[in-house]
């Protein structure tokens, strides 16, 4: 019954913050990617220019000194999914560079010819998360979200009562 209870609640939780994402500055967005990003051991990010940024919101620096890198788009949408163009924007971001990584985070969906797109650039890897996989990052991770109660639950301790 409490796993059933904690998974209702998560659900919920998850729903709430997705609808906040979506209501937050599209800059804000951008900001908790990097910040997400960071969270999962990633390292250390930084925001690119507002605008003509070239189809890429971040950069991440997965070593200290800069050798590897990971471009970052995020979409921060009500309703809209991920187009084919934005895809194709990104893809050709990173096709001119030497960066091999990109990750590609929305509060919506891709559709189709997106997740095609993105499946098809060669020599480079894009990871796509929606904003499903997003909010159970975010909880996951601790971003957005803090601990409101902690259940404990006891059984016997078999060690204690045994004859030896």
């Amino acid at each position: 019954m409490l796993a059933n209870a904690q998974d209702m609640y998560k659900e919920n939780l998850q729903t709430e913050l997705l609808t906040r994402l979506k209501q937050i500055d599209p800059v804000k967005f951008e900001q908790i990617v990097l910040q997400l990003m960071e969270k999962m051991n990633y390292g250390v990010g930084s925001m690119t220019q507002k605008s003509h940024d070239g189809g890429v919101d971040g950069i991440i620096d997965e070593d200290e000194l800069g050798l590897e890198k990971i471009y970052l788009q995020a979409k921060r949408y009500s309703d809209n999914k991920v187009n084919e163009k934005e895809m194709q924007n990104f893809a050709g971001a990173l096709g001119c560079s030497p960066v091999r990584k990109g990750v590609f985070i929305t509060t919506s969906f891709f559709d189709e010819r997106a997740k095609k797109k993105a499946a098809s650039v060669q020599g480079k890897i894009i990871r796509l998360v929606d904003g499903e996989e997003l909010t159970k990052l975010m909880i996951k991770h601790n971003l957005g979200v803090q601990v409101k109660t902690k259940i404990e639950i006891k059984k016997i301790d078999e060690d204690f009562f045994s004859e030896e």
